[in-house]
């Protein structure tokens, strides 16, 4: 059985029920007892045909302007943006508002734990060997209004079928599994975090240790699972960490929490220097 992309399906499917307990999607109405939903976004629900019609005529916020924002948001099916990385559940709900942002970390956090042991079960299928073995793809972003340290990472699936031959074995991507805020709002660290707003992906001296500390964490956490990190690419917001005083320093620090083991770091500065910002957004919310 190949690696299971619904790995975070129960904790999906969680938040999709607590926010349908949450009433009629009617502002006007808001009863609990709604259980039709939306055909389309699945999300919305209503407790009559009256209210969901009321809703998608609604002078304020129509859910006939809105519902394909929350398909580009929730569904992967309906993901405009850069193929595979469309905003995972928690986070494409707090984008359109009906998650608090603060509930959006733990969530994260919670959808890690279930992608390693989707990884570890993969383990299992295929024996010991370099299925232990993970790399890191690491960038900071401006999501919900802060920066965000975010990290995809690629593992080894035994039965999963290359672009290139028939032989089963190769290496897949998945992203958001690193999900954390490293600092507060301000318009200004978004313009110079991103190349679209002129900026050349610098933050702070202060953001730098939260990016380290939450790494660190993070890789603890994968050793926590059974595995080790091997290798990571750093891009946006991380080119610091080509100085020695990093690599001589909370690299190795870093590395501890590796088991001791070393970790390849290794610099992309063409996507340093690309902007998916727009990109994201566009497919996000339709707009920006």
């Amino acid at each position: 059985m190949p690696f299971n992309k619904d790995f975070a399906s129960k904790l999906d499917n969680g938040l999709f029920g607590a926010l349908r307990l949450s009433g009629c999607f009617n502002e006007d109405c808001r009863a609990l007892t709604a259980s039709s939903k939306c055909s389309k976004c699945g999300i919305a629900v209503y407790c009559s045909r009256k209210c969901q019609v009321a809703d998608w005529k609604d002078k304020h916020d129509p859910h006939k302007r809105i519902c394909q924002v929350y398909c580009n948001n929730t569904n992967p099916k309906d993901w405009k943006g850069p193929k595979g990385q469309h905003f995972p559940v928690p986070v494409g709900l707090a984008a359109v508002g009906l998650l608090p942002v603060d509930d959006v970390w733990m969530a994260m956090k919670t959808r890690a734990d279930l992608f390693f042991h989707e990884v570890n079960r993969l383990i299992k299928a295929n024996g010991e060997g370099r299925g232990k073995n993970i790399s890191l793809i690491v960038n900071v972003m401006y999501n919900l209004e802060r920066p965000i340290l975010q990290a995809g990472v690629n593992f080894y699936d035994p039965e999963r079928t290359g672009l290139s031959n028939d032989i089963p074995g190769c290496f897949e991507t998945a992203y958001y599994i690193l999900f954390a805020p490293i600092g507060e709002s301000g318009e200004h660290i978004r313009q110079r975090l991103h190349p679209s707003f002129g900026g050349c992906g610098e933050i702070s001296k202060q953001m730098r240790l939260r990016a380290i500390k939450e790494l660190k964490g993070f890789i603890q956490k994968v050793n926590e699972h059974g595995l080790h990190v091997d290798v990571v690419t750093y891009s946006r917001g991380l080119m610091w960490m080509s100085d020695d005083d990093f690599r001589h320093g909370a690299a190795k620090d870093i590395e501890e929490a590796n088991s001791g083991k070393s970790i390849g770091w290794n610099a992309n500065l063409e996507y340093a220097m690309k902007d998916s910002f727009h990109k994201a957004s566009q497919a996000a919310f339709g707009c920006i």
